[in-house]
């Protein structure tokens, strides 16, 4: 069998745990999300923390958090039919994304 082309990339991620309220029941848990890129304070991680928490519960204050290197991947077919096609403007320069990284 051929092996697979991947399409691969290494994102920063903010694993974070959280003291979280459940607004209904008003029971504390902890509970652990991943979220997109890095952040600079413990605020901003809290605020960024309320779009990936379960149903029905709010981050109250952040426990514990760490950056990990996780690399990603999928096959290159599947990537053809997710993505979205870039055009490469030279002319904007300051349009960041183009940008590869």
């Amino acid at each position: 069998m051929a092996r697979v082309r991947m399409v691969t990339r290494t994102i920063p991620v903010t694993k974070a745990t959280f003291l979280a309220l459940n607004i209904e029941t008003a029971e504390p848990s902890n509970v652990t999300v991943e979220l997109p890129r890095t952040y600079k304070t413990e605020t901003e991680i809290l605020a960024a923390a309320a779009e990936f928490m379960p149903e029905n519960t709010r981050a109250v204050s952040l426990v514990d958090s760490e950056v990990l290197d996780i690399r990603y991947g999928m096959p290159e077919t599947d990537f053809i039919k997710a993505a979205k096609i870039i055009v490469n403007n030279a002319d904007s320069a300051d349009d960041t994304d183009n940008e590869e990284g």
